[in-house]
């Protein structure tokens, strides 16, 4: 478990790693040394669906390139669209907050206009976005509750390198209700997510996968949040919530579909377990959302496969069914 305090001490050093359910940490990067701070990297990422349509808005400061990246996801007919504005020239443009929970973001450009307005009770998404489809200019207004700190996980990942960390927050049940208008064509969105809150400093090669998962109904709430591959924290991010109550859960073993050439079949069944037994999970994937990005000695290969989720998961007090719970499968893998 975290301690209170500072993430870096007077040399940038990360001080101690771990996860927490509090908000402890103080992402004090004015410590980062120098000679690295070409290579801090933050973000602020959400993602909401629901059972027809998913939403995700991405907004980065690499240090040497920042953007802003949409998508939208249509589970009806499989398919997608991802929309990304890079700022390569003025990245002091993106000025993140240093916390989850307070700071606001305010980006202007001749292309893109966004405002994230944060409040104790919720969270403001107002955005354009210039020809998103063809000639046609993305509209944003939503309103995102409730943002609970019993609904997230704080997981401080170290590396080999002493200087290298990364702060992370994940906070699941958002629920996203407003506008989205494309065009001259309004659509109300209503939907079920999560915010991914992460700050810090990588080795150039990096690989992980993120599962999350949500599904709201009269009588109870499930989210789920599973992880693994990134760092080498002896904790993990890995956590369900249910009835409004949070269960810690252990490692996860994931079953990859492969094929012949051991390459990914992202659009075969994947299995989720872990060794005492307690998760046992089948994933049935209905799109796959892919992007890639390869520039001289940058490459960023995503793979973020949207289905269902059915199994089980035991803890502490009982036995919960997961029975078509909609959510994803992030892949990523990265040199930059």
């Amino acid at each position: 478990m975290l301690n209170k305090g500072n993430i870096l001490d007077e040399r940038g050093n990360l001080i101690e790693s771990g996860m927490s359910f509090e908000d402890l940490k103080v992402y004090n990067k004015e410590r980062i040394p120098k000679y690295l701070k070409s290579r801090v990297k933050e973000w602020d990422y959400y993602t909401f669906q629901n059972d027809k349509i998913g939403f995700l808005l991405t907004i980065a400061n690499n240090t040497y390139m920042s953007y802003i990246s949409c998508s939208f996801v249509n589970l009806e007919t499989a398919s997608y669209v991802t929309k990304t504005y890079i700022n390569v020239a003025n990245p002091k443009k993106f000025i993140l907050p240093t916390s989850a929970f307070k700071g606001n973001i305010q980006i202007l450009d001749k292309k893109y206009f966004l405002k994230v307005e944060k409040t104790p009770k919720s969270t403001k998404i107002l955005a354009k976005l210039t020809h998103f489809v063809k000639n046609m200019d993305i509209l944003l207004n939503l309103e995102v509750t409730p943002n609970k700190l019993e609904n997230g996980i704080f997981i401080l990942h170290p590396f080999k390198n002493k200087h290298h960390f990364y702060y992370n927050y994940k906070e699941n049940l958002l629920n996203a209700k407003g506008t989205v208008t494309l065009g001259g064509n309004i659509t109300k969105f209503e939907g079920y997510g999560s915010y991914d809150f992460g700050r810090g400093i990588w080795p150039y090669k990096t690989e992980w996968f993120w599962i999350s998962a949500t599904k709201v109904c009269a009588k109870n709430s499930l989210s789920l949040n599973l992880g693994c591959g990134f760092g080498i924290c002896d904790e993990n991010e890995n956590f369900i919530i249910y009835n409004n109550q949070k269960f810690k859960l252990p490692d996860i073993q994931i079953e990859i579909p492969y094929d012949e050439k051991h390459k990914i079949k992202y659009l075969d069944e994947w299995k989720i377990i872990s060794a005492d037994g307690s998760i046992n999970l089948t994933f049935k994937p209905i799109l796959n959302r892919k992007d890639t990005t390869h520039a001289i000695i940058l490459y960023s290969k995503q793979n973020q496969v949207f289905g269902e989720f059915y199994g089980e998961i035991k803890t502490t007090t009982s036995t919960i069914e997961i029975e078509k719970v909609s959510g994803f499968i992030e892949h990523f893998n990265n040199k930059w």
